[in-house]
């Protein structure tokens, strides 16, 4: 049995927390938005805004990638998650890079070769655009992988594992009405929701602003309607 290591001593309760958690997700969690993906030997990862870079080390220990690619703006966590690389040696060979800057700083020539892209950030909708002129081509299937927390109007939910969604690239859909695309991001896991119960477009919509309370971002709510009616 091959042996990885993916993780270490990092102590979060002592780390820089004020930009946000600079882990957003568990090891469990991780390998359910790696599975989704499909992520293996082929693909090239990339996760914008990877914090101290744990998705990218379990897409490598785990999953095999043949690259993983972490864009981190705050230059203290790019430091240390390139340090958690090397310990872990991860940065051998040049399948793990962190690189310090954002979205902006990575071009098109790099993010052609990326086949899938995490992006749990605000400013989903700028990432579309840019992956729709980016990603055109057909026999590539290029995968987006988003979360509940920031939402994409402008990326259809073609596969769900809640709470992450995959948008493939180019997109199956580009124009789609708010009450699918609400259905599916609220109505997760679709397994455990009862087949005769039909929501109305408002019930969604109430649904959808109910769990974004929870998540503390009730004040995106509105951001997320003017964008939705774009795309619908």
């Amino acid at each position: 049995m091959r042996r990885c290591r993916n993780f270490d001593d990092v102590n979060l309760e002592d780390e820089y927390w004020h930009e946000g958690n600079p882990i957003r997700f568990t090891n469990p969690e991780i390998r359910r938005m790696l599975s989704l993906a499909k992520a293996g030997k082929d693909d090239v990862f990339c996760d914008f805004g990877s914090g101290f870079g744990q998705n990218l080390i379990m897409a490598l220990t785990e999953f095999e990638v043949r690259k993983a690619i972490g864009l981190e703006f705050d230059d203290t966590r790019a430091l240390r998650s390139r340090k958690r690389m090397e310990e872990l040696g991860l940065d051998k060979r040049g399948n793990g890079k962190i690189i310090f800057g954002n979205f902006l700083d990575f071009d098109d020539a790099e993010l052609r070769k990326v086949t899938i892209l995490f992006y749990g950030l605000s400013g989903g909708d700028e990432i579309v655009t840019r992956l729709q002129k980016v990603w055109k081509d057909r026999k590539t299937r290029r995968r987006l992988i988003w979360n509940d927390w920031h939402p994409i109007p402008e990326a259809f939910p073609d596969e769900v594992d809640y709470p992450f969604f995959l948008t493939y690239f180019p997109q199956t859909k580009k124009r789609y009405s708010a009450r699918d695309w609400l259905e599916r991001v609220v109505l997760q896991p679709e397994t455990m929701t009862p087949d005769k119960i039909r929501r109305s477009e408002t019930d969604l919509w109430n649904e959808f602003v109910h769990n974004m309370d929870v998540l503390q971002f009730r004040d995106d709510v509105a951001d997320y309607r003017k964008r939705l009616r774009k795309v619908s």
